[in-house]
């Protein structure tokens, strides 16, 4: 591919780039950290090159009938180029897979599988995570990230529910594709664990809470600072032989779920007036219950909230649609 000099002095040594024809000798170059525009010397004009850096706040792209505008929003202000409509499905996907890694949102080593736009919502499927982002614009820097390490489980019905370290998370998905984005988060989240469904999955999970359960139950000795100040230091034999000093030894501490997982199925009990009392398995499964319905509460007033919005929305559209009918009615009597 014959390169411009004007944009080889611009790419340097990268080497990793997209190009796309989108006119004539006009050319879209994509690299990881920027997109450049190349215009050909023309009748009336001379060749040109437009840099635009991929570390942005915002990214987005609209379309008209015949062109596709494509803008970046920088600290400074919003920067745009313009190419044919039939172009986007080219130029989109490396140009967002470079402001997601530009942005530290994806790694150098990480790949993209499939982007999808539903309305407001943009869904990103990589081959280690999902990420979604709700807005006017395509990407912008308040999102939510689903790492597939901590995904246990994944459902379609109305909507994509995705359980993270057990708990229900709910994606709303408004018109066509739905099912096609399920199936290929369903595959890539699949390949990440190295199972053939998302049943298996689940079972895998269950049976990684089963084999968990001895181990947190198991008591870790803790032996009382020597010094006299009143700290404690943790003792742990690792030597098959060792033993633990038994004129220093106190009572175990059992483990915690927590030193397993940032968000532990179980809180930590806390000193009380009735330390004697010890929580009973029908207390602790009566706050699991209750955490559980108040994460589904919490998605669900997300959803209303939402569906809210997009009915305002709807509303004023509505309203400009009416008003402009109207405006042409008069013009007509006139």
């Amino acid at each position: 591919m014959d390169v411009p000099g004007i944009v080889r002095e611009r790419l340097a040594d990268e080497r990793r780039m997209t190009s796309v024809n989108v006119g004539g000798d006009d050319r879209v170059y994509i690299t990881p950290p920027k997109t450049l525009v190349y215009r050909a010397a023309g009748l009336f004009s001379s060749e040109s090159i437009e840099e635009f850096p991929h570390d942005v706040g915002r990214f987005d792209v609209s379309a008209d009938r015949r062109e596709a505008t494509f803008a970046f929003e920088y600290e400074h202000g919003v920067e745009a180029f313009s190419a044919p409509r039939e172009r986007i499905e080219t130029i989109l996907p490396p140009v967002l897979a470079g402001v997601l890694r530009t942005t530290g949102l994806i790694d150098d080593g990480e790949r993209i599988e499939e982007s999808y736009r539903f309305g407001e919502r943009t869904l990103i499927v990589t081959d280690r995570q999902l990420l979604t982002s709700v807005g006017e614009a395509v990407w912008d820097r308040e999102h939510d990230s689903y790492d597939f390490e901590r995904v246990t489980d994944l459902r379609f019905d109305e909507d994509l529910r995705i359980d993270v370290d057990g708990r229900p998370r709910y994606i709303e998905l408004d018109g066509d594709g739905r099912r096609e984005a399920y199936e290929t988060l369903e595959s890539a989240l699949c390949a990440y664990h190295g199972v053939a469904s998302i049943d298996q999955l689940s079972d895998r999970t269950a049976e990684r809470t089963t084999d968990a359960a001895p181990a947190e139950s198991e008591a870790r000795p803790v032996a009382t600072d020597p010094i006299g100040d009143g700290s404690t230091r943790e003792t742990v034999d690792r030597d098959a032989g060792g033993t633990a000093d038994p004129s220093t030894e106190q009572p175990a501490q059992p483990r915690s779920p927590s030193d397993d997982s940032p968000d532990p199925l179980i809180p930590e009990a806390t000193e009380s007036d009735h330390a004697g009392d010890e929580p009973t398995a029908h207390d602790e499964s009566e706050d699991i219950d209750e955490r559980q319905l108040a994460d589904e509460v919490d998605a669900l007033s997300e959803r209303v909230e939402r569906q809210t919005q997009l009915l305002e929305r709807q509303t004023e559209l509505l309203e400009q649609l009416v008003e402009e009918a109207s405006t042409r009615r008069v013009n007509d009597d006139r």
